[in-house]
This record gives C-alpha cells, structure tokens and sequence, in this order.
C-alpha cells in the first residue's frame, strides 16, 4: 500500500519536507538516502523527488528487499530513477555490487543529458548506523531526507486520516463516512507505530467491517473478529456510531500493525467472495503480494 505525502495538509512538517525534496531534485549529485521509520510514505517521497528531477520522464523502478542487484535492474531505471527499498538487507556480495554498478551507470542528469540514473535509497536508520562498507557508506551519506514519524506530526494526523478515509472509499466503491469526535479522540490517542500504512490500513479495515456489518455501523467482519475501532466509530453522513464501540486489544488498546493487515486481508477476501485478485484490488496491493501475506498469515 503506497501513503503518498500528503500535500493536502500544510503543516510546518510537510512543508519542510516539500521544500527539502525541490532542493534535492535540483542538486546534480546522483544518490539521494530517504531515512524514517515503517510506514512514513519513504516511497512515496521518492517518487516525488523523481517527479521534480530532471529524469521525470524516465523510469521509476523499485528494488524490493531480497531481489537481486543485477545490471538489467541498473539498465531498467537508465534516465530514470532506481528506488532501494531497504538497504540495511544487502550484504556484503551486494553491496559490493551496487558500489560497483553505481560507479558504472549513476551519475548526474540535466534536460539535455539524461543518461545515467539516480539511486534513492530507504532504510530505517541513517546510513552511517547500518554498518555498511566505507565506500558505499559515503556514497549513501551525501544527500539525506529525514522523514519524521507519525507521532511528531499530531496537527497532520486528523487531515491525514480524512484524506486516506476518502481514498479507501474511493478505491473500494464505498460511501465516504465522516469522522466523528469520538473517531478523532480515537485517533489522536494512539501512537502509531506503523505510522501511515497502518492508518490507512486501519481506515481500510473499518469501512469494509461497516460494509459486512450490513448496518453501516458494525465493528466485525465475517470471521466475527473486530475490524479496529474506527469499523464503529466512522458513521456515514457525519452520524457517530459510538453505541457500537468497537473490542480494543488488550494491550494499552492498540491493535498491532499485523493483526490489522491481517483483519483488512481477510474482509478484502470475504467481501470479494474468495477471489484473490479481486481482494488483492481492493487492498491496493498487487496479487503476488497478496499471496504472499496469505501464507504468512496462514490462510494459503
């Protein structure tokens, strides 16, 4: 599930962050390192570098963790950009292949000359705290954008929520409901820890418990199991549902990010009557993805 950076909020953050990726996409230095913790929209801010650089008409093209560095995956982002999603994975074979392809095929691009490709790099940590080896360690740690967790962002959260509540419906076919106060407090009352992917999976996951509820005002889905408080307290037309408040975990109330996906997954499966590629549609993730996560969760 791709969080795109919201620029429908215009708080001091993400205008700091909007302002950093110009100047990024202006410089000519070629690898550019995006730190933040899960869920913060890293790649979502890659492809917004991207989209303002010079290579904006070549490719985007992303390298999942445990994929082979290769010089075919190098010559698929050639004029474009190359997106790393994690690049405390790679080990040492790797990295040294990446030093390598890097000295071979990144370098800087202008209108006229955009040969070459730029390398953006993610990781949970700043580059020096990985312990990769020296000359990879100063190429990362030239260029970096530091995206702040949800928790350092409490103005953003409420628009965030609402936008990615709009877009769930949007790409589920579903009324928009309204976020009610009890909703909000809710909201603002968690911590977050899986940050932007584990509100919008949430947000998700409440409207198909209310839409397999059948009453718009549900908390469970098919298996009986809860949806996350917001299937309850997300009531259409503006309307509260807070008689219908939703079981919490019993750990401080906070759900864990797995046991959300996990609920959205199979709400996406029952709603769609067992097709895989219809659910993996309506979760926003490819199909391979889903099948993925299906073993993991042990429903393959």
């Amino acid at each position: 599930m791709n969080c795109e950076p919201a620029s429908v909020v215009a708080a001091p953050v993400t205008r700091r962050l909007e302002s950093e990726v110009l100047r990024l996409a202006s410089t000519p230095r070629s690898t550019v390192s995006i730190v933040g913790e899960l869920g913060v929209g890293k790649q979502a801010w890659a492809r917004r570098l991207h989209a303002e650089s010079a290579r904006r008409a070549g490719p985007f093209v992303v390298a999942e963790p445990g994929v082979a560095l290769s010089e075919q995956l190098f010559a698929a982002a050639e004029g474009g950009t190359l997106y790393l999603r994690e690049v405390a994975t790679l080990d040492a074979s790797e990295q040294a292949m990446l030093v390598e392809l890097l000295t071979h095929r990144a370098g800087p691009t202008t209108e006229e000359q955009p040969g070459g490709l730029r390398l953006v790099a993610a990781s949970r940590r700043a580059p020096e705290q990985l312990g990769l080896r020296e000359d990879l360690d100063y190429r990362l740690n030239v260029l970096v954008l530091e995206v702040p967790p949800l928790r350092e962002r409490p103005e953003e959260l409420l628009p965030l929520a609402r936008h990615l509540l709009a877009r769930a419906a949007r790409e589920l076919g579903l009324p928009l409901p309204a976020l009610g106060e009890a909703a909000e407090a809710s909201l603002l009352a968690r911590t977050w820890p899986g940050n932007l992917h584990e509100l919008a999976l949430e947000l998700r996951a409440g409207l198909l418990a209310r839409q397999l509820a059948g009453d718009e005002g549900g908390a469970a889905g098919a298996s009986g199991r809860p949806l996350g408080p917001l299937g309850a307290l997300c009531g259409p037309n503006g309307m509260q549902m807070e008689t219908h408040s939703a079981p919490r975990a019993p750990s401080g109330g906070d759900l864990s990010l797995e046991t959300l996906e996990e609920q959205a997954i199979r709400a996406a499966l029952a709603e769609s009557g067992g097709n895989r590629s219809l659910a993996a549609r309506r979760l926003g993730i490819h199909r391979t993805t889903l099948y993925h996560k299906l073993r993991r969760y042990g429903m393959g």
